[in-house]
Order: structure tokens, then C-alpha cells, then sequence
């Protein structure tokens, strides 16, 4: 999923294993509203299971609430059941696709304290300077109030360098309200892996054991500026 902007992107993928029960004899590309989806995941009651079906054609993403089927016992066939049709949408899925897995250094840190730094430079900024290279993780912010330079070295961060080349460093400069935003995935981790290459957007993953994993990312602001100044003339 990507933002209105094009500045940030999600991508979450899921596990067949993670799943009670998994069907699919061939790929499947469905455009879904994940406003319309969240309102009706909250008709979920507590204790419910979810069963999603979709045709290979078909123009509807049905979500079923109850027990799941293939699990029901002559007892849970009374149970009640509520299935919703969410209406699907056409998406241009070459547009979706994320920035290759390639980074010139990943620097793997505990969750909990990428969302507290994120949490302290939010409140004094909006652009976050980020720095990744042999030494640790830097993250420096300018604001009105304060100007704020966290570093994180190599006891709190594991670092890993493409081609086990240890003199790169990698830079960028990102919005930090989408930095402190990709944090409320902290629960579903212990540790989180910012990837970097200069000039590139930064990719924050969430690794969920046993289920999938959660990558987000988003635009270096320099290139971000960059192109919407290339826009601003071609309109021109």
C-alpha cells in the first residue's frame, strides 16, 4: 500500500503456515480499500475468526466472522456468522511495487528503542537526518526549540555491509512523522532492521516469527523535493 503523496509505502507479507487454514492454486491480485477494510474488521466480535475468500475474477473480497469453517464442530455449526462482500478496487500494481532488497549497510536494533528515539526527535522536528555506518546509527534533527544528534553505537546495533565493506556509510534525510508512525509496529517485533543506501528511501522491517514480516518505507526528502520540482516544470 502507498500513500496519497508517494512518499511512503507498506508492504506486509503474510506466511501460508501463519494461517489456521490456506487455499490458493494461483496467484491472486486484489485491490483493497483498507479504510473500508478496517471498519469492517471492527464488526469482528472478540474471539471470532476471520475467513477471507476471492474469486480469481471475481470483484469482491468476502470476510467471514465466526469460527473457521473447516474447524467446526457439531456444537459451532449454530454459531453465529457475519460475512461481508468489501467491494474491490482496480489498482496499478506496477506502480506498488517496493525499491529492490539491495542496501549498502542494514543496521538491526531492539524495537523499543527505535520508537523511543523516533517518539524524542518528533517532538522537536519535522526532517530527520539519518546515518548508518561502521560506528552505529546517527539520527540528527534541527528545530525551532532545540537541535537533537542521537547516536546509537555498536552495543545496542548489529550492522551488516554489502560485500562486507565496513568503510560505507549510508545517508539520508526522511520526515520523521512517518518514521514515528512505521513505529506502531512495534509490538509486533522485538528488533526492527533499518536498510540504507544514500539517496534511497529507507526500509524498516519488522520481522513477525512464525507469521510473515512488515516493510516500510519511505522517500529520502532531498530526492522527494527534487522530483516535485521537476513536476512544478514540466507543468510549467
Amino acid at each position: 500500500a502507498m500513500d496519497a503523496s508517494h512518499v511512503a509505502l507498506c508492504d506486509v507479507r503474510l506466511d501460508a503456515a501463519g494461517f489456521d487454514s490456506y487455499a490458493c492454486t494461483e496467484p491472486v491480485t486484489l485491490g483493497v480499500n483498507l479504510v473500508s477494510m478496517g471498519k469492517l474488521m471492527k464488526c469482528k466480535r472478540a474471539g471470532d475468526g476471520v475467513t477471507l475468500e476471492a474469486a480469481a475474477n471475481g470483484e469482491t473480497l468476502d470476510l467471514s466472522f465466526g469460527p473457521p469453517p473447516e474447524t467446526e464442530t457439531a456444537a459451532a455449526t449454530t454459531a453465529s456468522r457475519a460475512t461481508y462482500a468489501l467491494k474491490l478496487m482496480d489498482i496499478d500494481t506496477e506502480a506498488l511495487g517496493p525499491p529492490p532488497d539491495a542496501h549498502a549497510i542494514t543496521a538491526t536494533l531492539a524495537s523499543a528503542e527505535f520508537q523511543r528515539v523516533c517518539k524524542d526527535l518528533a517532538s522537536l522536528g519535522d526532517q530527520c537526518a539519518l546515518t548508518l555506518d561502521k560506528t552505529g546509527a546517527r539520527f540528527v534533527v534541527s528545530g525551532d526549540v532545540a537541535d537533537a544528534d542521537v547516536r546509537l553505537g555498536t552495543a545496542d546495533v548489529r550492522l551488516a555491509f554489502a560485500q562486507d565493506d565496513d568503510t560505507l556509510t549510508a545517508t539520508g534525510a526522511f520526515a520523521v512523522k512517518y518514521l514515528l508512525l512505521f513505529t506502531k509496529a512495534t509490538g509486533l517485533a522485538s528488533e526492527v532492521t533499518l536498510s540504507l543506501s544514500t539517496g534511497e528511501p529507507v526500509r524498516v522491517s519488522y520481522v513477525v516469527e512464525g507469521r510473515g514480516v512488515m516493510e516500510q518505507m519511505v522517500r529520502d526528502r532531498e530526492v522527494e523535493m527534487v522530483q516535485q520540482m521537476q513536476q512544478v516544470e514540466v507543468m510549467q
